[in-house]
């Protein structure tokens, strides 16, 4: 890594997975968190940061949060894929 995440790096699909994994990986051992299921917080965090990029840009509009909700769902499922796929690794 060349340099340090922005915005603009954000709006890159396999970033934003890689981000949202991260996100959920450190975060979700966290009481009250813990007791969430970790499809349903990794869609949580996605459906967050999509709306914080957009709010960012200046694209945000509340008619999308439906267009964002099923981007999470996306996000998330690529998520879970990659912690699904490390699972079985080890």
């Amino acid at each position: 890594m060349e340099q340090f995440l922005t915005w603009e790096m954000i709006k890159d699909f396999p970033t934003f997975v890689a981000i949202v994994f991260s996100v959920v990986a450190f975060t979700k051992e966290i009481p009250g968190i813990k007791l969430l299921p970790t499809r349903l917080w990794s869609f949580i965090v996605s459906l967050l940061l999509l709306a914080l990029v957009n709010v960012q840009a200046g694209t945000f509009q509340w008619f999308d949060v439906f267009i964002y909700a099923i981007n999470g769902i996306m996000i998330s499922a690529s998520a879970n894929g990659i912690a699904d796929a490390n699972k079985k690794k080890g």
